[in-house]
């Protein structure tokens, strides 16, 4: 929205010398390319290849989201905990945890 706004001023000062019917035509092709420019960052943002392969994952393993108490009954076997580092080892490559629980953990169990 910021970026419209940002245009439409631009389209509006450039005109303000120029015939009504200019003018006009200015501001709105301003609106229109402030438009574009905020639907293309847009999805940019949302379709990174993180969050497609996230996706993927949960397309393939469902994860059941349910609280549980403490204790081993809670932990995952050494055999899921690998297929997780091998779906995501274009990602992980040499990172340390603190990036895999922030990027792929926690978005992926969040309600």
């Amino acid at each position: 929205i910021l970026w419209c706004l940002f245009f439409l001023a631009a389209s509006a000062g450039a005109a303000s010398k120029l015939t009504w019917p200019l003018t006009l035509l200015l501001c709105g092709l301003g609106l229109c390319a402030g438009s574009v420019a905020f639907a293309m960052r847009r999805r940019q943002s949302e379709a990174t290849p993180l969050v497609k392969r996230r996706r993927q994952f949960l397309k393939e393993w469902p994860l059941a989201l349910e609280r549980c108490s403490r204790g081993p009954d809670r932990s995952i076997t050494a055999g899921k905990l690998h297929d997780f580092l091998q779906f995501f080892e274009t990602f992980i490559k040499e990172r340390s945890m603190y990036y895999v629980c922030s990027n792929i953990v926690k978005p992926l169990t969040e309600p």
